[in-house]
């Protein structure tokens, strides 16, 4: 796993607060965004790194995907400061792929908001 530090110049960086049942539930809309390399398992890698986040620490996953087409890198960090309820999601990728995350988070706090 590398740091997404080092790809500062090559890709943009997405971040959101979710409590678990958020991030769950927006995993899974992410999934279909990619034709290979993002699906039930690496969501589950997401999900138990985020069980196990501990305030202040960073743990990173990177996720080889295939985005229209094309193969890139998928980087998911988490960050909990210890007097924050939710941790921060962070994602890192080429610029098109963030544009299409960001929409996908979009529609999914609009749907949130019809729900309730």
């Amino acid at each position: 796993m590398s740091s997404p530090e080092n790809h500062q110049e090559l890709f943009e960086e997405f971040h959101f607060d979710f409590d678990h049942d958020e991030l769950h539930r927006f995993l899974d809309r992410l999934a279909p965004l990619f034709e290979h390399g993002f699906g039930a398992a690496e969501i589950e890698e997401v999900l138990a790194a985020a069980d196990a986040l501990q305030p202040d620490q960073k743990p990173v996953c990177e996720f080889t995907v295939r985005f229209h087409a094309r193969d890139t890198r998928l980087i998911a960090s988490l960050y909990s400061a210890e007097d924050v309820a939710f941790p921060t999601l962070f994602l890192y990728s080429l610029p098109d792929v963030i544009a299409e995350i960001e929409a996908a988070l979009s529609r999914f706090t609009e749907e949130d908001v019809d729900e309730d």
